[in-house]
């Protein structure tokens, strides 16, 4: 389920982070995130879930995926707690792992994410439309896919990504396995994912919530969070969509550094 795991050093001593990545992505699409902020020593950013690897194992479950970011979090930080960075579907990954097991948790940087469906009839539908999704993937032919995926308004936006990431980031979106894809879709897509939101109380580290200017409904669901999370701010990154720590680099950057220096300082 995890596959290999990319790294790049930052210029201070604070806290390891660890990143996630959203659906179709890979580990290394945060290479822009760590060109453009300096204030970590180390971002490590697995491929995880690994689209490119065919599922041999179908065991993949919510709270399987936990007990994997578990055992990787233990190895990477034995007995230090982390900083958790999450997009889109990895901010889910990293809500629901802080929520499990926050005496891991330094602090969480959210982006473009959510706690889940708290309407339950709301839930299903999400579920039908993720089933509908996943069928897609398994019987159109994959490049068909990528150009409706990458058309949609919510990710339209992602054409603004600076060459060559953005170049980059598409080949690597090409060398996906299609059926590992819809797999995921069905096992970790919002509407099998449990609820959040009764739980976000339990978040008593610092938590981050970013989002796109240009990205309303997750800039709406990110001011409701604001209203249940003890220890959290959200900021809004101008110029980008649901991506903006790609989209808008630089802005989101310097965000980051400011968030993980106002850790620092609380720590004294």
């Amino acid at each position: 389920m995890i596959g290999r795991v990319h790294r790049w050093k930052g210029g201070t001593k604070n806290a390891k982070i660890v990143c996630f990545h959203g659906f179709l992505g890979s580990g290394k699409d945060f290479k822009i995130v760590a060109d453009h902020s300096r204030n970590f020593s180390e971002m490590v950013a697995p491929n995880f879930p690994d689209y490119q690897k065919v599922i041999a194992e179908r065991k993949t479950g919510w709270n399987h995926t936990l007990s994997i970011v578990k055992r990787f979090i233990e190895e990477e930080a034995p007995n230090k707690k982390t900083i958790l960075l999450g997009y889109s579907m990895g901010g889910r990954i990293a809500l629901q792992f802080a929520i499990k097991f926050p005496q891991l948790i330094e602090a969480v940087i959210l982006i473009g994410s959510t706690p889940g469906i708290e309407n339950k009839k709301q839930q299903q539908k999400r579920r039908t439309d993720d089933s509908k999704l996943s069928e897609k993937l398994r019987t159109q032919p994959y490049a068909k896919f990528l150009e409706y995926w990458f058309n949609q308004p919510l990710l339209k936006s992602q054409k603004n990504i600076p060459t060559p990431y953005l170049k980059e980031m598409l080949e690597r979106r090409k060398k996906n396995d299609p059926q590992t894809l819809a797999y995921y879709l069905s096992t970790l897509g919002t509407g099998t994912m449990p609820s959040a939101w009764t739980n976000l109380h339990r978040c008593k580290f610092p938590t981050l919530l970013v989002t796109g200017s240009a990205d309303l409904k997750f800039t709406i669901i990110a001011e409701k969070m604001l209203t249940r999370l003890p220890d959290a701010s959200h900021a809004e990154i101008k110029k980008s969509g649901h991506a903006p720590c790609f989209e808008n680099a630089e802005a989101f950057g310097s965000c980051l550094d400011d968030f993980i220096a106002q850790i620092k300082c609380s720590r004294g």
